[in-house]
């Protein structure tokens, strides 16, 4: 019944944050991380909020411990009505705040934290750290690169052990010999301002150039990977070139506990990656791993033995390369079945690895792309057992049949995303029946490029009335 007296269709929780009248009755669960689904949510709530310069004892606004800003709302100009966040998750736009005026003694994590360094980025940063004391994790967003040897001093950061950094500063034709020096020197003024050791780091460069191929290889990346990695538990590296000399040192750096891999775009497109080192760094931290996703244009010949052998508790396994095939996926699978529970790869497939993924694995997440068009029909019905876990099937360039449909029909009633993009034409009526027929699906794409026009015109209206009733 108070569903229908609520404006805009908002739900009980925000009726509660943002009317006075009402503000009595929210639970403190509520308050602790405030949503808000609309414009006009968000309005009511800084219209409330902003009654209170400094929120009285009991002010409802000192229950707030989540603030997440990533919709446009500008609520950061009332940041300091919220005197007890311990967590801030800002939008990736410029901010219409100072960092001066930032002052949360319970702050824990904050992420996306834009930085400029045409306007005072390390300023802006050294505040951070001033002024939230328990600061662990520190997500930055840097969109400008650095004054060349601009490394100042940065204030102690006690509690710092966890470190995101996406930087889209460069642009694609700058040297990596001018580049990598700047990435390095402000990463390590940041690790020379910890006390603790590192647990979480990750770099990912936006516009990643590497070395060149007829140079003899230099380690422009040298000095980043060596790092505090001691106490190391997860560690991501994109667009950061691994080469022959990097590689092999990252290696006896990293723990033998590390947990979670994650290394994209390491080497130049084209360009054959050699073997042993990366037979040395699975072998040392495979047998904790649980992640592991290694993505570039092509990844070493035979890697999958160094994996399936030497990572027993995989959990999550991310792999995209332009010279995978069925035998290095099937190998994998053969292996770790028993522990996967997401998958996702990019590689040149036929239905053979969807047949041995359907017989070995019980995923909750499975994500397929073949690079090959003439994959041959996938006939065969998965067994019940496969979808027993599976709540996200994504497949794009499988040339999916009837058998499979009636399994997802049968079977899949835990699915809340499905989306199919193939190269054959499908029995409409069927995939329509399968759509309607998962009671979870919150989700669905479907894309057929060989689809008749009366076809692709009701698979449309199909999805339309799907998103219509999500």
């Amino acid at each position: 019944m108070v569903m229908h007296l609520l404006p805009d269709n908002q739900d009980v929780a925000n009726c509660c944050l943002v009317n006075t009248a009402w503000s009595k009755v929210a639970n403190p669960v509520l308050w602790r991380r405030p949503k808000f689904n609309s414009f006009s949510a968000a309005k009511a709530f800084l219209e409330f909020a902003k009654k209170y310069q400094e929120p009285p004892p009991d002010s409802k606004l000192r229950l707030v411990r989540i603030l997440d800003l990533r919709r446009s709302y500008s609520l950061e100009k009332l940041l300091d009505r919220f005197p007890n966040i311990q967590c801030l998750y800002l939008p990736r736009r410029p901010l219409n705040f100072s960092y001066e005026t930032l002052h949360f003694p319970q702050l824990k994590k904050i992420r996306n934290v834009r930085l400029d360094f045409e306007d005072c980025g390390y300023s802006q940063l050294s505040h951070i750290f001033r002024q939230c004391p328990l600061l662990e994790e520190l997500s930055v967003d840097i969109k400008e690169k650095p004054n060349q040897g601009l490394t100042l001093p940065l204030p102690i950061a006690s509690r710092l052990t966890s470190l995101s950094i996406t930087w889209d500063g460069f642009e694609y034709w700058e040297r990596i010999e001018e580049r990598a020096p700047l990435i390095i020197d402000f990463i390590r003024a940041i690790l020379k301002a910890l006390v603790l050791p590192m647990k979480h780091f990750s770099l990912k460069l936006e516009h990643p150039v590497y070395s060149d191929p007829n140079q003899p290889e230099k380690g422009h990346f040298l000095q980043l990977v060596d790092g505090p990695w001691s106490e190391l538990r997860s560690l991501e590296l994109d667009g950061v070139e691994l080469d022959a000399l990097t590689l092999p040192h990252l290696t006896q750096v990293l723990p033998t506990d590390l947990t979670s891999l994650k290394l994209a775009q390491f080497y130049p497109p084209k360009q054959p990656v050699s073997l042993a080192p990366w037979e040395q760094l699975i072998a040392k931290c495979g047998k904790s791993l649980t992640s592991l996703y290694l993505i570039n244009d092509q990844l070493p010949e035979h890697i999958e033995r160094a994996i399936g052998d030497s990572c027993p508790q995989l959990r999550n396994l991310i792999l995209m390369g332009s010279n995978l095939n069925d035998h290095c996926v099937s190998y994998i699978i053969e292996k770790a079945a028993k522990s996967l529970e997401y998958m996702e790869i990019e590689a040149v497939l036929t239905s053979r690895t969807l047949e041995t993924i359907f017989h070995y694995c019980q995923l909750k997440v499975l994500n397929l792309e073949s690079f090959d068009p003439d994959t041959r029909p996938t006939y065969t019905m998965p067994p019940k057992e496969f979808f027993s876990q599976l709540e996200n099937l994504s497949l794009y360039g499988f040339r999916v049949q009837t058998p499979l449909l009636e399994g997802i029909l049968q079977y899949g009633k835990r699915i809340t995303k499905l989306v199919i993009k193939d190269h054959e034409t499908l029995e409409v009526s069927k995939l329509k029946t399968v759509v309607e027929g998962l009671p979870r699906l919150k989700e669905f794409e479907f894309c057929q490029p060989l689809l008749h026009l009366d076809g692709r015109t009701e698979i449309m209206d199909l999805m339309e009335q799907f998103s219509n009733q999500t």
